[in-house]
């Protein structure tokens, strides 16, 4: 979180490569997964309030040619006496008249991957212009780490994921928030980072004998179970071999599954960290299973290789 020029906190995200701050109370409402090309977008109870797309390897020149572009458009489709050139200090933008609402547009090109942004402002009215401003300058490109890891923040998650994985799925419901990432080859690994609320509301037993009924339909061996602690929380370590099913389980192999899980001290959600790969004689190399930061702000960042190293 940080306090603006414009008396706003702001939360800070981090998608694709890619980072803002945003009000906390606007939430991700639309998203596409996509490296190459995607967007986000932002609401909050009134309504939509911001998107931000990217398209990397651009063959535009420049965001002014863009803007350019995108008024030539306008003036074809009938919107030309509607739409006027603006400008942000770094941003080139068009401004247009939507009904009953202004509708802003900035274009501006990140030259790592040639990245071209275009930042929509729903309704600008809506919308501080000090604060836009804060949010525009905020804009930022985040590369990959030393050793290649791509920095994740979104969705009340902190998390770091290996340059060999890409995003497959991401489930969001309300109290509850699950993406999975996915490394291809012949021997696939999925990486799963999950945060729940209400727990009192689903939980029953306790987390180890909840995280057990979960594998009650799933012929499964627990290899390795117990609690760690870590700046004051109890984490539960696992590793569990998940056994194939189906009419062709013979030909399958067995998958391990290795999982850290816990409730937050701080905010009382559930979180869950996990690595699975096909093949329980593998090899492994916890350094590369990526990492999971909750409300305390406490990393899973060496547990696994802490408890399971040397049994891989």
């Amino acid at each position: 979180m940080k306090e603006t020029g414009a008396g706003t906190v702001l939360s800070s995200c981090i998608w694709q490569g890619l980072g803002i701050s945003i009000p906390p109370e606007w939430e991700i409402l639309r998203f596409r997964k996509d490296y190459r090309s995607g967007f986000l977008l932002w609401a909050d109870r009134y309504g939509y309030r911001f998107q931000l797309s990217w398209q990397r390897q651009s063959s535009a020149r420049n965001a002014r040619e863009v803007c350019t572009d995108f008024l030539g458009k306008s003036s074809l489709a009938g919107e030309g006496d509607s739409s006027r050139r603006v400008k942000d200090r770094i941003w080139e933008g068009v401004e247009s008249r939507k009904e009953d609402r202004t509708e802003q547009r900035f274009f501006k090109i990140l030259p790592r991957e040639r990245c071209l942004l275009e930042a929509v402002v729903v309704d600008k009215n809506r919308v501080k212009a000090k604060l836009m401003d804060e949010i525009l300058d905020s804009v930022t490109d985040v590369p990959p780490g030393e050793q290649g890891e791509q920095a994740w923040r979104g969705f009340g998650m902190d998390f770091e994921v290996p340059y060999e994985f890409e995003i497959h799925k991401c489930s969001v419901l309300p109290g509850s928030t699950t993406i999975d990432f996915v490394e291809g080859g012949e021997q696939p690994s999925e990486l799963t980072y999950c945060r729940m609320g209400m727990v009192a509301h689903w939980m029953r037993g306790g987390l180890e004998n909840w995280w057990e009924s979960q594998w009650q339909k799933r012929l499964t061996k627990v290899v390795h179970s117990n609690f760690v602690n870590k700046d004051g929380i109890d984490i539960l370590v696992e590793e569990r071999h998940l056994k194939p099913e189906g009419a062709f389980g013979k030909l399958r192999r067995t998958r391990r599954l290795f999982s850290c899980l816990w409730i937050d001290s701080r905010d009382g959600r559930f979180y869950r960290h996990s690595f699975q790969r096909i093949g329980k004689s593998l090899e492994m190399d916890f350094s590369k299973v990526g990492s999971l930061s909750g409300g305390s702000g406490f990393t899973t960042k060496g547990i696994m290789e802490e408890v399971f190293h040397g049994e891989g």
